[in-house]
């Protein structure tokens, strides 16, 4: 059975860091990931966390990232996480 993907224009990153790494460290690759992210197109808002993992890990973060509208643009979300 297929189940077709589903549109929903926002989509997340799970980001896993080094261990051992400081949160200073993890502030610093976390904005170059987000400027990597903010440079596919269609990309409108990020929004990151580091450490919101039950155990509060500093090398774990969740990148949220909403895209424009499906009207707004001609490729789909699958097409533009794969950019």
């Amino acid at each position: 059975n297929f189940i077709p993907f589903d549109d929903s224009s926002q989509f997340e990153i799970a980001v896993k860091l080094p261990e051992g790494m400081a949160l200073a460290e993890s502030e610093q690759q976390i904005a170059k990931l987000e400027g990597i992210v903010r440079s596919v197109p269609h990309v409108t808002n990020i929004l990151s966390t580091i450490g919101g993992d039950e155990q509060k890990r500093v090398k774990r973060g969740v990148m949220f990232v909403q895209l424009a509208a499906m009207e707004e643009r001609k490729e789909s979300q699958a097409q533009i996480m794969q950019m």
